[in-house]
């Protein structure tokens, strides 16, 4: 119970940082720009989120979870590429349908309008807009404490409960060389199973000479054929993991 209350008291502590740094991005401060507030509120969600997302590494309950909140979680990232330089080039424009503030500044025929971890707020709505990721300070906002809170309810996290899917993971992973590793092994218990007997051959009536060769282990023979085929499977698999 003392880990578990600890857990919970860090997790709220982490919370109320991101409520007191969210309630700053609409403070009319002369000293703190909104931007530099809602900069440092989205190092504290990513902060948060990492936890979560840490954890959904091994426990199914929280993997589901952050399934379930997958269009959310992804605005996460919006900082990204604030973080690793930006490339006006690469980045993609901003979606600014619905915000008027726009048709006093960019021609309605602009569609390719480029905006980079900027803050905008009216009367109705307020968002963190950057490349095409907008995150709604009012309405993501809340559905992310009620993640979080969700998540540290699962606590205490079990550590056994996705094993068996992250080795099936790691096996897909080499699916292709595993199939082609046991390809090989068959190839070679099957030429080890067929050989041919000395001073034995055949004759035809065109004069030409064959020698004959057996089925010298039957056994060994059909496991290499069976391998074989079993390593065509696996490497199949892995296109159609590809493809798909």
């Amino acid at each position: 119970m003392k880990e578990k209350d600890e857990f919970l008291s860090r997790i709220e502590s982490e919370l109320n940082r991101l409520e007191f740094q969210h309630s700053r991005i609409f403070e009319n401060s002369t000293s703190i720009s909104p931007m530099h507030d809602a900069d440092f509120y989205i190092v504290l969600l990513r902060r948060l989120y990492r936890q979560l997302e840490k954890v959904a590494g091994y426990d199914s309950r929280v993997a589901n979870l952050n399934g379930e909140y997958r269009d959310l979680v992804v605005k996460i990232k919006i900082r990204d590429h604030f973080e690793h330089e930006i490339d006006l080039e690469k980045l993609q424009s901003t979606d600014v349908t619905g915000f008027p503030e726009f048709k006093n500044y960019v021609f309605p025929a602009i569609a390719n309008v480029k905006i980079v971890t900027s803050v905008f707020i009216n009367k109705d709505s307020a968002f963190i807009m950057s490349g095409n990721f907008k995150w709604d300070l009012y309405k993501d906002h809340k559905m992310f404490i009620n993640l979080i809170k969700k998540f540290a309810s699962f606590y205490p996290f079990s550590k056994n409960k996705l094993m068996a899917n992250i080795n099936l993971r790691k096996f897909k992973k080499y699916l292709g060389v595993v199939g082609l590793t046991l390809n090989l092994l068959g190839s070679m218990m099957v030429i080890i199973a067929i050989g041919g007997i000395p001073c034995t051959s055949s004759t035809t009536c065109d004069g030409v000479t064959y020698k004959l060769a057996y089925v010298l282990y039957p056994t060994l023979l059909k496991l290499g054929l069976g391998i074989i085929i079993f390593g065509f499977i696996l490497q199949l698999i892995k296109e159609y993991k590809m493809k798909k």
